[in-house]
């Protein structure tokens, strides 16, 4: 498994992306459970889940401030949920109640 802080290259377009916008749900739920850990753990006010490549020289990061962590996993819960993946759904909800208290 990588390092939490090796930023990982999205394995979508943008042009996929907007061609169909639910297409990377799994991964970005996955990355974000993570990474919204690895931010309250260490104090962080943003973490980055993505650099996604744009084009041949741009790079995009797809960052998550704070302020949107708990809706966020709240989101999470609810797909994880709905794919019956109860494990990833079990720690989002505790990610969650850290945040929370």
């Amino acid at each position: 498994m990588e390092e939490w802080g090796d930023i990982p290259i999205f394995p979508f377009t943008v042009e996929e992306l907007k061609q169909n916008p639910n297409k990377g749900d799994d991964i970005f739920f996955r990355r974000s459970n993570l990474m919204i850990d690895v931010g309250y753990n260490n104090g962080m006010d943003k973490i980055t889940l993505f650099r996604i490549k744009h084009e041949e020289s741009d790079e995009l990061f797809l960052n998550l401030p704070s302020s949107s962590w708990e809706e966020t996993l709240i989101d999470s819960i609810k797909y994880f949920e709905s794919i019956e993946d109860y494990e990833e759904c079990a720690y989002a909800r505790d990610v969650l109640s850290r945040i929370q208290e």
